[in-house]
């Protein structure tokens, strides 16, 4: 089957299955992207996790070496609060738990370096039960060999395999950052192809269908020109899609086209045939009219000369029964409208002397209104001059606010700046410790000083918090008075624009009040002429609804005698039409 036989439905199924293809495939793609890009990620989280793990172990244990030394070097300690178990302590959990198998499984190479810190980690704390013993005993170069052998040479162990554990751990996550790199930018460079290969096939697909639909419609659209300007050829198109029946379907109605118009040629032909025949028979019925209207000429003459002088009385006669019956349907009206006219009058004169006295009270109180509109315009302007003073001491306010909470921040860094001196010198202070309890009775001293030192600093952090605390909450307390001053300057301003609105309306008000007494005084005296004036036509009207009553009774019997006259011109004009009738 050839391609321009198949159907339109067909092939653009076909261009769109491929296309909806290439997508599928490209979302696979991306989908498989994604899960890579999880796993890394996963891998990335698990490896800094075991890495925070190992250095929390490696802190944990200097703080349990450090009271174990305070424990020994400090007498107001009368009792030592550390693990004696290696397996219950946070590192030994992780260690004989779940993490270290998670750990091995994905990096092998970290086993040995764990295996290896097994033995110095349980020798570590199984050294707690023989150094209490000691120090109860009182015997201080027992509690120095002890805590030499036991603790600081085993912490020293667990210090080195920690810090190889946490070397490989980096690596790993060195090595996941990269492969993650790695991935981002193989995704990306093949996300770019994918696209730029599923455009160009869109456009090709896009461009073949467009030809293999668009040609054969042109060459449709040329011939249905054709059709048009006279020219009935049969198409020449030849295929079996849609475009194909439509051609074929033009073919059908071109020959349909070309039969209708020889059946209304041969139509045409037979009404010039008959329409000779109608002008023979038209030509002897006009010669017979012509000697028959001779005959009648004489008696329409005297009838149409008898029709004009009947038709020109009775249309005399309805001109004027018409106007008179105008005239009396106005003059009754008018009867009508000028009784009701002076009722009104009546009604208007009383209403008039009432809005007089009335405009003459609104005038007093008018002037009543612009006196307490002008008191309360001084009122107002008074309250802005006062909400302005407090919206300038608002805004000082604040500024003072703003520099309270910058001095405070610059505290705060000072704070936290002692704060990190403090943690170095306790750390110094504790590995100072522990080489003084590895010296033995010749560091005694230094290990003293060190323990002084290291008082001194956790009193110097115990104060930093404090001084932080109280630091934290001026700012706080300081950032929720800026908020509650920037409210309140908003109000102010708010309440500042609204009383400036307040006092402009209180002037305009002032001034309409002021236009509105001129008014009503003069719209009283207006009332008292206008009510002087409602008199005098009431009297009028009476006497013209006295008139009119007259005329509308001479309208009527003019409008009978009319009537009558009308009568006896139509019974003339029936005779005359009667006559016409038998000429």
């Amino acid at each position: 089957m050839r391609w321009r036989d198949i159907r339109l439905v067909y092939k653009l199924s076909l261009a769109f299955g491929v296309i909806f293809l290439l997508f599928g495939l490209y979302t696979v793609y991306n989908f498989k992207v994604i899960g890579d890009i999880s796993g890394v990620s996963d891998d990335l989280d698990r490896s800094s996790e075991s890495e925070l793990t190992l250095l929390k172990a490696e802190n944990a244990h200097f703080i349990w070496a450090a009271n174990v030394a305070a424990y020994l070097l400090d007498d107001t300690v009368t009792r030592l609060n550390v693990v004696t178990d290696g397996h219950q302590c946070t590192f030994g959990k992780w260690f004989y738990g779940e993490g270290r198998e998670e750990l091995e499984q994905r990096l092998p190479a970290v086993a040995p370096i764990l295996d290896a810190l097994e033995q110095p980690h349980l020798a570590l704390h199984a050294a707690v039960p023989g150094i209490v013993a000691a120090h109860e005993k009182g015997d201080v170069q027992g509690m120095q060999r002890l805590y030499r052998e036991g603790i600081a040479t085993n912490l020293l162990l667990i210090r080195e395999g920690l810090t190889k554990a946490i070397k490989l751990v980096d690596e790993d996550l060195m090595r996941s950052n990269t492969a993650l790199a790695r991935t981002l930018v193989q995704s990306r460079n093949v996300a770019l192809a994918m696209s730029g290969g599923i455009l160009l096939v869109c456009v090709l697909l896009a461009v073949f269908l467009t030809r293999s639909i668009a040609g054969p419609l042109r060459r449709l659209v040329l011939y249905a020109r054709e059709v048009a300007g006279g020219n009935l050829r049969e198409p020449r198109i030849v295929q079996k899609d849609e475009v194909g029946q439509l051609n074929a379907a033009l073919g059908v109605m071109v020959g349909t086209l070309k039969h209708k118009i020889e059946e209304a040629r041969e139509q045409t032909d037979m009404a010039l045939a008959k329409s000779r025949e109608a002008e023979e028979a038209l030509s002897s019925a006009e010669v017979a009219a012509q000697e028959t209207a001779a005959k009648n000429d004489m008696i329409l003459g005297a009838c149409q000369r008898i029709e004009d002088v009947v038709s020109n009385a009775n249309r005399a006669s309805g001109e004027l029964s018409a106007g008179i019956l105008q005239s009396k349907k106005g003059a009754e009206v008018q009867a009508r409208k000028i009784s009701e006219t002076a009722s009104a009058m009546e009604q208007m004169s009383a209403v008039v002397i009432e809005v007089s006295r009335n405009a003459t009270s609104a005038a007093e109180l008018s002037a009543g209104a612009r006196q307490k509109a002008e008191e309360g315009a001084d009122v107002v302007l008074e309250v802005t001059r006062s909400i302005r003073s407090v919206q300038e001491q608002s805004r000082r306010l604040k500024e003072d606010m703003q520099t309270l909470g910058q001095h405070a921040q610059a505290v705060n860094r000072i704070m936290s700046v002692i704060s990190d001196i403090a943690d170095q010198t306790n750390l110094l202070a504790l590995n100072a410790a522990i080489e003084a309890a590895r010296a033995g009775e010749s560091g005694r001293g230094f290990a003293v000083v060190a323990d002084e030192v290291r008082k001194l600093a956790e009193k110097t952090m115990a104060s930093t918090t404090d001084v932080d605390n109280a630091v934290r909450a001026i700012q706080q307390s300081a950032d929720k008075n800026m908020r509650q001053v920037d409210e309140a300057v908003q109000t102010i301003e708010q309440a500042t624009e609204l009383t400036g609105r307040s006092g402009e309306a209180l002037r305009e008000i002032v001034s309409i009040v002021d236009g509105a007494a001129t008014q009503v005084r003069a719209i009283a005296t207006a009332s008292e002429e206008q009510a002087v004036s409602s008199r005098e036509m009431a009297d009028a009207i009476n006497e013209v609804d006295t008139v009119a009553g007259q005329t509308a009774q001479a309208m009527n019997n003019a409008a009978r005698s009319v009537a009558d006259l009308a009568g006896q011109t139509r019974t003339l004009h029936a005779l005359v039409t009667e006559m016409r009738g038998k000429g």
